[in-house]
């Protein structure tokens, strides 16, 4: 959705613009609704729904009203804050919350305010309310009734989930290929991952100047080394784009370009993320996965991040190269993960460690159900 009301920026606009908006609005709106004088806690879930639902998003105002031809904004008595008590009202019954929900609120006499919420499309629909799917018609926000249009809500969801799980495959190999041949006795470890949405218009942000420094400093932070610094640092060997994706190569300074310890990361202009690193192993220990994997995930959830992902998220983990040639064809162990929650690596090492043993012929049972 567009990240402005009433012509001017989210964070910019005041109270004289929400009545300039009303003024001129169309009577039976499709991306915005007004409500008022009294706080209706299910009325706030239902339009959240509703707009959520929609592949615009919208605004829903409260505090405002239109007894005669003109709106008013006469405003409404919340319990305490209005940006706190509406996420309380979304959090009691909307599921999934619309990612970037906000809102913005004004001070009126007699302990009122006037809220705009800002709700943008949920990434994997349909959201629901309390056991009811509410979608935005012109004027209206109404459930959904027909079984042909919640199948379809749910369809769309559903594919969202298939393209990310999907695009998490193939951004992982796309970079594998770009790095070529393996050379033996050295192993790569990567994760890809992606998200069911993103904000629209990702390449302004993919190929701007900013995300290279936000990337280097998502790396950084992440790892926790710092680029060229010597003698412990690493430098950045390569940063390159192509007509759809953003490279990047790091190496340690004290080893060879492209050997144990390098990380790769590209990113692309449909919001995948992919991070792979490099490590010169003969066999398979049981450090692995938290000195590997877990870090490259790490790097693509915060990689990721920049591209304003929404939705769920998945990844997908692949092991190549000579310490796994004897377990599976191909020289590849994959294992694909989701859907995930915000920062959601460190939950899966355990299970990661025992898929991977088993990949490779070992015993690993999984944890005892209480």
């Amino acid at each position: 959705m567009r990240d402005d009301f009433s012509g001017k920026d989210w964070q910019e606009f005041e109270l004289d613009d929400v009545q300039a908006f009303l003024d001129r609005a169309d009577d039976e709106p499709l991306t915005w609704e007004a409500k008022g004088t009294t706080l209706d806690p299910h009325e706030v879930r239902k339009q959240v729904g509703g707009f959520a639902n929609s592949h615009e998003g919208g605004y829903l105002i409260l505090g405002a009203s239109k007894p005669e031809d003109a709106w008013m904004l006469d405003g409404v008595e919340f319990p305490g804050d209005p940006a706190a008590t509406v996420t309380d009202y979304v959090a009691d019954g909307v599921r999934p919350i619309p990612e970037g929900l906000d809102v913005r609120s004004f001070a009126l006499p007699d302990d009122r305010h006037v809220a705009v919420v800002k709700i943008p499309p949920t990434s994997t629909p349909p959201t629901i309310v309390r056991g009811t799917v509410y979608e935005r018609l012109p004027g209206q926000t109404r459930p959904v009734k027909d079984v042909v249009r919640l199948a379809e809500l749910f369809a769309r969801g559903e594919s969202a989930r298939v393209r990310s799980q999907a695009a998490s495959r193939r951004l992982l190999n796309d970079l594998n290929e770009q790095m070529g041949s393996i050379p033996d006795g050295t192993a790569r470890i990567g994760t890809g991952y992606a998200a069911a949405g993103y904000a629209p218009d990702i390449s302004s942000r993919l190929f701007a100047q900013s995300f290279r420094e936000e990337l280097f400093a998502a790396v950084e932070t992440t790892l926790g080394f710092v680029v060229d610094q010597p003698p412990n640092g690493y430098r950045v060997t390569e940063f390159s784009h192509s007509q759809e994706a953003v490279f990047c190569q790091f190496d340690p300074m004290l080893t060879f370009p492209g050997g144990s310890g390098s990380w790769f990361v590209r990113a692309d202009w449909g919001g995948a993320v992919a991070v792979i690193t490099t490590r010169q192993i003969d066999v398979v220990t049981d450090t692995l996965v938290a000195a590997s994997v877990i870090p490259s995930m790490k790097v693509a959830e915060a990689v990721g991040s920049l591209l304003s992902p929404g939705g769920d998220r998945y990844a997908h983990v692949a092991f190549l190269g000579s310490p796994f040639d004897a377990a599976v064809v191909n020289r590849v162990i994959r294992m694909d993960r989701g859907p995930l929650g915000i920062a959601a690596a460190d939950d899966l090492k355990g299970g990661i460690e025992r898929e991977l043993k088993r990949a490779l012929g070992d015993l690993a049972f999984e944890p005892e159900e209480p």
